[in-house]
């Protein structure tokens, strides 16, 4: 049996520091030694994104905390920043960034905006009667997690009398020459969507919206890779153009975050 007693405090720190949140936290429940290794701040250093002291300078309550593993578990729940635009928070497993636009940081047309109390953000905004849904949004990959694959989800709730949400919408993700391109819709069963010359051969299929652990709905409208050195502008947007009467729509934001 391998006694890690006798292994340098270096070395045990340097092995961990090669590895992930989650598996530092397994390790510490092996032995001592690694218990110990685990509470280190020049670990999680590691650990917490490069540019944390920005991220901390723009969040709207002040981060207590004593230690950088503290920080970092602080940081695994949702944080404002950006005056309340923008929430933050880190992956627990990976360390990776996640991220979500209120409302206010996208552009909608025909909506309304609209205070609920279980929304994150203090307002959201709710599509009233209209022709057409247009939903768009941006946000620069360079504040992003390297290397990683990410999707995005628009968070929505429906109103009790709303129109024109069984109907499919287009939704694009674009981040340089790649472009990811979904159908799906708000709500009703999951059947194919036919393509526009009427051919069954070339129907895809709808992707379809889920509940999330807070309550709300969202469907994945697209995904994108962010490769380290590759900084651009992701563009994303939402559209159904050929709508007679479509409302009850709430958007709550878009969230993106590491597809696993």
């Amino acid at each position: 049996m391998v006694d890690f007693g006798r292994l340098p405090e270096e070395c045990i720190l340097h092995v961990l520091s090669r590895t992930s949140p989650e598996d530092v936290c397994r390790a510490a429940m092996v032995c001592p030694v690694f218990r110990s290794a685990a509470n280190f701040d020049f670990l999680w250093e590691k650990f917490l994104p490069f540019d944390v002291d920005d991220i901390l300078s723009r969040a709207v309550d002040r981060i207590e905390y004593s230690s950088k593993k503290e920080l970092y578990f602080n940081l695994c729940d949702p944080i404002f920043i950006d005056d309340g635009k923008m929430s933050f928070c880190l992956e627990k497993s990976s360390g990776r960034k996640c991220y979500m636009l209120s409302p206010k940081l996208l552009r909608l047309e025909g909506f309304e905006w609209i205070s609920l109390r279980d929304s994150r953000f203090s307002k959201v905004a709710e599509l009233v009667d209209g022709p057409w849904l247009e939903i768009y949004g941006t946000l620069e990959t360079k504040i992003l997690s390297r290397e990683t694959t990410y999707g995005v989800h628009l968070v929505f709730s429906i109103v009790e009398r709303s129109r024109g949400l069984d109907r499919f919408h287009k939704a694009t993700v674009k981040l340089g020459g790649n472009v990811s391109h979904r159908v799906g819709r708000f709500r009703g069963r999951k059947r194919k969507q036919p393509s526009s010359n009427g051919s069954n051969l070339a129907a895809v299929e709808v992707m379809e919206p889920h509940r999330r652990p807070d309550g709300w709905m969202e469907i994945e409208i697209g995904e994108f890779y962010t490769r380290d050195g590759d900084d651009g502008e992701v563009k994303m947007c939402v559209v159904d153009n050929n709508a007679r009467h479509i409302s009850g729509l709430i958007v709550h934001g878009i969230d993106i975050r590491p597809k696993c």
